[in-house]
């Protein structure tokens, strides 16, 4: 199906039967309102509260054309506001009271021509790693390697790994892709010890999924993921490919995935597939609003482009600063919600 037509679909079903619930959660952290299905819409409440304890007060469920009324009532007992909402349930917010994250974005690299054109210093740091601990690599076509690949390593990986929000893929999309591209294994002494599921898509090599044995630490340790990037590009290159898709991740500078993407020469672009937004806002600069977007700098909509929002007094600029995005704007300390002010520097270019 047409991804344009599945996506308006699924926001017909979405606006016509399902009620969406609205809890106002609270804690150390602060307070924050939230209105979407707690399995997806937990994310920002996550890195908002951490680790730290927090009461949730249910406050009944809406359907979507009521959000914008009843977030209104609300929003001035939270700290911030967040609601997962739909393509088409985003039209009815006005555009001025809310910043419009999108829920995922997608990273998109050049494959350099070699490994010395990696200017990165962290991926400098991950290539020594995984040339002091004897990592190589090997392409395999074989259906049994890959079936090793799910159900040894893909599988435990992602579940361990990112727990509740884990999305594993069904085995039978994971086997139709392997016959349009192929398994990289990387290897310690001819052991696998992690794995990158590709596909080849016109000029571009699709980074899918990548896995690590057992999700052991240790071999974390050793660069068994980076290294699926290095070796990446290495097979790109071999494929004749200019362009490593590494899809989706999550709106959020400081997020473990969007850091390691980045390492690799990420650059930021839109998610075509991507058929929800988080609406936020805040109505004054209090602490929490200012440690949340210290801690977790969100990417937003920027007329048709994507640019970043921070709080960040202690990350150097030049950390921050993602290709792809049209500016980073920083949020004053004495500033009500829209009151930002773009960052003075260099241009967005990735960290050397």
């Amino acid at each position: 199906m047409n991804p344009t037509l599945k996506i308006s679909l699924h926001c017909a079903v979405d606006n016509t039967l399902r009620r969406v619930p609205l809890v106002l959660y609270s804690g150390a952290a602060g307070s924050m309102l939230v209105a979407g299905e707690e399995r997806w819409s937990r994310y920002l409440p996550d890195r908002f509260f951490g680790d730290g304890p927090r009461e949730s007060r249910q406050l009944g469920s809406y359907l979507a054309w009521q959000l914008p009324r009843v977030l209104r009532r609300w929003r001035d007992a939270a700290d911030i506001t967040v609601a997962r909402a739909d393509r088409v349930t985003t039209r009815l917010f006005p555009a001025d009271e809310y910043l419009r994250v999108p829920e995922w974005i997608r990273m998109v690299a050049p494959v350099p021509a070699s490994d010395d054109d990696i200017l990165s210093r962290d991926a400098k740091t991950a290539m020594r790693t995984i040339r002091k601990n004897g990592l190589t690599w090997r392409i395999t076509y074989d259906p049994a390697e890959l079936e090793s690949y799910i159900n040894r390593d893909y599988q435990p990986y992602i579940s361990r790994r990112y727990g509740p929000d884990a999305y594993v893929r069904p085995r039978r999309w994971l086997r139709t892709t392997f016959r349009t591209g192929g398994l990289l294994w990387v290897e310690q002494t001819g052991v696998p010890i992690a794995g990158l599921l590709f596909e080849k898509c016109g000029g571009v090599f699709v980074h899918l999924t990548t896995a690590c044995v057992n999700a052991d630490e240790h071999l974390l340790r050793l660069g068994a993921i980076d290294a699926t990037y290095l070796f990446g590009f290495r097979a790109a290159r071999s494929f004749g490919l200019a362009t490593m898709d590494m899809l989706g991740c999550r709106p959020c500078l400081h997020d473990g995935l969007f850091r390691c993407k980045r390492k690799w020469g990420g650059a930021v672009a839109n998610k075509p597939d991507n058929a929800y937004d988080f609406l936020i806002r805040w109505n004054t600069a209090t602490p929490a609003v200012l440690r949340f977007l210290a801690e977790s700098p969100l990417i937003f909509r920027d007329g048709d482009r994507l640019s970043a929002i921070h709080a960040d007094r202690i990350t150097p600029r030049q950390k921050l600063l993602t290709p792809g995005l049209r500016r980073l704007v920083t949020f004053r300390p004495d500033a009500a919600f829209g009151a930002w002010e773009e960052d003075q520097g260099d241009e967005l270019a990735v960290d050397r």
